[in-house]
């Protein structure tokens, strides 16, 4: 027997992952002569890494299509599959592979690769062969046993055995591949299931034949899997949820539900408004988990564009051009090409250049379709779509991104050091609700014990001062000449409680705080720590002032 067994030279999740990409979703009604106006294979072939002949060989090799009948025919279960769930199809493909096939021919005996090499160990006194020997003898004669490198196929099959193909593992020399002596029954009985449950089939050349063996029903008899088409209702949100932030404390709690609930189901986005520290990036979460929706978060920088926000082109390995989506398109599909509807966070938002940065996506939040200056790459120019201006929104095409109407952007700023920032325009603001998140007007020592104790920390003495005392004593001094929140407060108290160091906690944490303000208030501020100081919380004051010297660049009296 004298075949090439694979024609792919990696065999692994990304390249599965990637060449699944390539076919449009539920394409089993599209007759295969289309294909060629569907897919520029052409193309394909010449620029996806990794491959070295035809990209449609490879495809049928793995069982994902079928070119035999008619109509072409794709496995779609693939594409519902998960990592996990897709390295486990490798697998089961490994385990089940024979040559030769419909797209490896030869005029010798079929055989799966898998149990042949499995038997051959099993049958060793030592439970191991030469590899190299086993694939001139039984695979390839073309190959050179004391060269095996001059045959690049025999380390391409080589590779994928021992990272898919279970029980078999390589000798130190590179050559010799064996099975533990422990798993020996273990293997006996795998290669027996497979040998009963995915017999050759007698027309091991016909096409049809070879696709049904990688069905999902062949695929479940090694990997039991519960797996469903994503209907569009799995994404649907439920506006009329109630928003619940136990773990959080707001003087104005009620009114602060109500404002965010009022807005969010009335079809506004919000932004949430606060000094540091008040708790807007927690309440943010707590409001995207409250709706059970996915939501990922992101913080603003002041070079963002819309190559950043919306996508741009990037170069791959060989040089081609391709469309890399940006934060704000990757929250509405998923990495199988379906709809989803992912909310997004950006903290600290008015540190970019707001028009700059989500110019074009005004229009998107107003209801208008957009279409981007990009295509993918089937050379279909990107568009963005209102679910508003769609009549099923499971008529998406792989060149537009759905916005689904139920989809909310919560935003947080900053409200000191408006100076340094930038301001966010009419456009932007009219576009957004936004909510104060305000802190605590009346900082009383039975609130601190209150935060305390959402915050799993205890009341105790560090060095000559009840950590209470001090955190009173040291927030009303911080808020006399810059306002802070409460989790800038548990920063300080979670690294004092670990370190009993107080004056590297205001530098890390309250210091910042303070970048842009006149030396006045700076000098306000130590001598207030001064003050601070005699009622038992120890701080280097000295140390202090030369941080703050260096750092703000200031001469301090």
């Amino acid at each position: 027997m004298e075949i090439t067994p694979i024609i792919h030279k990696s065999i692994n999740l990304k390249n599965l992952r990637d060449l699944l990409k390539m076919y449009p979703y539920l394409i089993n009604n599209l007759k295969w002569e289309k294909t060629f106006s569907t897919f520029d294979f052409n193309s394909i072939n010449t620029n996806f890494e990794g491959y070295k002949e035809s990209i449609y060989k490879f495809a049928c090799q793995l069982g994902i299509e079928n070119r035999g009948n008619k109509y072409f025919e794709v496995n779609e279960f693939l594409f519902l599959l998960s990592d996990k769930q897709l390295l486990n199809y490798i697998i089961f493909w490994i385990l089940t592979y024979y040559v030769p096939n419909p797209y490896v021919i030869s005029e010798g005996n079929p055989k799966i690769i898998w149990i042949d090499i499995c038997e051959n160990i099993l049958k060793s006194e030592r439970l191991e062969i030469d590899y190299y020997k086993y694939f001139h003898d039984n695979i390839n004669k073309k190959i050179k046993v004391s060269r095996p490198d001059n045959f690049a196929n025999s380390r391409t099959l080589l590779k994928a055995i021992l990272e898919y193909g279970i029980f078999i593992e390589l000798k130190n020399d590179k050559r010799t591949i064996f099975i533990k002596k422990e798993e020996k029954e273990l293997v006996r009985k795998t290669v027996d299931y497979i040998k009963k449950y995915f017999e050759i089939p007698k027309r091991h050349k016909n096409k049809n034949e070879f696709f049904k063996r990688y069905s999902i029903d062949n695929f479940q008899k090694m990997f039991p899997i519960s797996i469903r088409k994503k209907n569009y209702k799995d994404i649907e949100v439920n506006m009329d949820r109630e928003i619940k932030i136990d773990n959080l404390i707001f003087e104005n709690k009620e009114e602060i539900k109500r404002r965010v609930n009022k807005a969010l189901k009335s079809g506004k986005n919000i932004i949430l408004a606060g000094v540091p520290g008040s708790g807007k990036s927690k309440l943010a979460k707590e409001i995207c988990e409250s709706f059970e929706v996915e939501y990922k978060m992101t913080t603003a920088i002041s070079d963002w564009t819309t190559y950043e926000t919306m996508g741009s082109y990037k170069v791959d390995s060989k040089s081609n051009l391709y469309f890399d989506e940006g934060i704000f398109l990757s929250c509405f599909k998923d990495e199988r090409n379906e709809v989803k509807n992912e909310w997004l966070i950006v903290d600290e938002m008015n540190r970019a250049d707001i028009d700059k940065a989500f110019g074009v996506f005004f229009s998107v939040l107003s209801g208008d379709d957009i279409d981007l200056s990009f295509k993918n790459e089937y050379r279909e120019n990107i568009e963005i779509i209102s679910e508003e201006n769609i009549t099923d929104p499971r008529d998406i095409k792989s060149n537009q991104y759905l916005i689904p109407k139920d989809w909310r952007m919560i935003g947080t700023i900053n409200t000191l050091d408006k100076n340094t920032l930038y301001e966010m325009s009419y456009a932007f603001m009219r576009r957004f609700a936004i909510i104060p998140i305000e802190v605590p007007s009346n900082i009383t020592k039975e609130l601190i014990r209150e935060y305390f104790s959402i915050w799993n920390i205890k009341e105790e003495t560090i060095g000559n001062i009840n950590n209470v005392d001090a955190i009173y004593n040291l927030w009303l001094g911080i808020n006399d000449y810059r306002e802070i929140g409460p989790a800038i407060i548990k920063d300080i108290v979670s690294y004092v409680e670990e370190e009993e160091d107080w004056t590297s906690a205001i530098i890390l944490y309250v210091l910042p705080q303070f970048e842009g303000v006149n030396e006045d208030i700076i000098n306000g501020f130590i001598d207030k720590l001064e003050e601070i100081n005699k009622l038992g919380v120890k701080i280097n004051i000295d140390k202090l002032k030369k941080y703050i010297e260096d750092f703000f660049s200031l001469d301090l009296y």
